[in-house]
């Protein structure tokens, strides 16, 4: 297993006030499990979890910075890679599907949570006959 900055951070927190992971894991109200994940890289980081770790552990100016640098990396990450399955969705859909399906699909996307109405605007608007 591969540990985030994230989790290295957070482990380093944990041994420096002599705790076990699943001590960290109860003060942050999730499973041991689940912090593991997190720390590796394989969920996402909650977005309290900065804020209680920061309050939790006492941490100073410097700790908590590094703390919520190490966020960032993770989550332009993943913002990349949504922004990634966008522009591929939009080339099939392009290529694919005559504009009248193209249309039917992003409203059934957007209806099941997958599209937020700016990347459904984009889409249909980036079609040469946008038919509503």
């Amino acid at each position: 297993m591969m540990l985030t900055e994230f989790g290295k951070i957070c482990r380093k927190i944990r041994i420096d006030h002599g705790e076990l992971m699943r001590h960290m894991a109860f003060k942050l109200d999730v499973t041991a499990s689940f912090l593991s994940a997190v720390e590796n890289g394989k969920r996402n980081i909650p977005k309290k979890w900065c804020l209680i770790i920061i309050e939790m552990y006492g941490l100073n100016c410097d700790e908590g910075k590094k703390l919520r640098e190490a966020t960032q990396p993770i989550l332009e990450r993943k913002f990349k890679i949504l922004e990634e399955e966008n522009e591929r969705l939009k080339e099939i859909l392009h290529t694919m599907f005559n504009p009248l399906d193209v249309n039917r699909i992003c409203r059934f996307c957007k209806s099941q949570g997958h599209l937020n109405n700016c990347e459904y605007l984009r889409i249909i608007n980036s079609r040469k006959n946008p038919v509503f």
